[in-house]
């Protein structure tokens, strides 16, 4: 059986402004370093910390949650969603550059799921 993360609603908005960031495109260096000088500030100012301390913390979070799925477990964060990873099988398509027939090898893919409480407060 699979181990489930849970994290308390304590935790749950800075969370949800990390995922927002990585779903809106921030950009990953090749030290795995977030690159958001504007959601980092927005970090530090709703959590009350230094702009050190809430880059550590992004860092940290986005640690957590990888470091968890390639483990093979779910995070689940009350009141904003559950992070799991996503087998997809072998499948065909096409070089989209030559119009060749190729193999897709298998894989795993990150996604998250967001709880009803979370997708209610856009509506």
């Amino acid at each position: 059986m699979e181990k489930v993360h849970f994290v308390g609603v304590g935790g749950a908005s800075m969370s949800a402004l990390a995922e927002l960031m990585l779903l809106w495109g921030a950009q990953v260096t090749g030290s795995d370093r977030v690159e958001c000088p504007d959601f980092i500030k927005a970090v530090a100012s709703k959590a009350d910390l230094s702009i050190k301390d809430a880059t550590a913390a992004v860092e940290a979070y986005a640690a957590v949650v990888a470091e968890a799925l390639k483990a093979g477990d779910k995070v689940a964060i009350a009141g904003f969603g559950t992070y799991e990873l996503k087998k997809k099988a072998e499948r065909s398509g096409f070089n989209p550059a030559t119009g060749k027939p190729i193999v897709i090898a298998a894989s795993n893919a990150p996604v998250c799921k967001f709880g009803k409480a979370f997708k209610d407060a856009f509506n």
